[in-house]
């Protein structure tokens, strides 16, 4: 389990306004407060989401499901009011709560070999990841293009599942571990447990 619920609002940028200054690689603002996490993703057609990412231990955080306790918070995020000033930006969706996201990720080929010939998931279907870390289009792409190459040389249905299992086995095993050790440690520090950072397992 990734330890979040995510309550995200969609806006849209007004007509002729510019992007507010962000330093995110991924897009707009970004952080994690000790007790709340918060990003801000691109759409399609001037819109971004605003993403509050919640504990679903702390009840308190649930009132993020309504617009209003969601926008007062939102404001108060570094970074995050100048994307959503109603001289910016205007809302387009309700709040909408997303739980019980996990990590995920799906092995279809054992030492004994290919467990479903003939079926070869990509993307999410076969390693699932925290959202906010956004692996989930660039790995899909990834599967995608090297599933097409694959098709061209593989002797049947049992090779074209091992070829893909070793070209991309290591990449998804890596990204699931990662972003689950991260997960874990977040949620152990929002908690208020210690987190040894000399540990090679620890992610902060």
């Amino acid at each position: 389990g990734c330890g979040l619920i995510y309550y995200s609002r969609y806006f849209q940028r007004r007509d002729g306004v510019p992007d507010p200054p962000y330093a995110s690689v991924l897009g707009g603002p970004r952080g994690d407060l000790g007790y709340l996490a918060y990003a801000i993703f691109y759409g399609d057609n001037r819109t971004f989401a605003v993403i509050i990412m919640a504990p679903p231990w702390d009840r308190d955080f649930r009132a993020l499901r309504h617009p209003q306790g969601h926008l007062r918070v939102a404001r108060l995020l570094p970074g995050v009011a100048a994307w959503i000033d109603p001289d910016v930006a205007v809302p387009v969706t309700p709040v909408l709560p997303f739980g019980q996201v996990t990590n995920t990720l799906r092995q279809y080929v054992t030492r004994a070999g290919p467990v479903a010939p003939g079926l070869q998931p990509v993307g999410d279907a076969l390693c699932h990841t925290n959202p906010s870390f956004a692996f989930g289009a660039s790995m899909a792409l990834h599967h995608g293009f090297t599933l097409a190459d694959l098709l061209a040389v593989a002797a049947d249905h049992h090779d074209l599942a091992r070829r893909f299992d070793t070209a991309v086995g290591e990449d998804i095993h890596l990204r699931y571990r990662a972003v689950a050790a991260e997960d874990r440690d977040r949620a152990r520090w929002w908690g208020g447990e210690p987190i040894d950072v000399t540990d090679p397992a620890a992610s902060l």
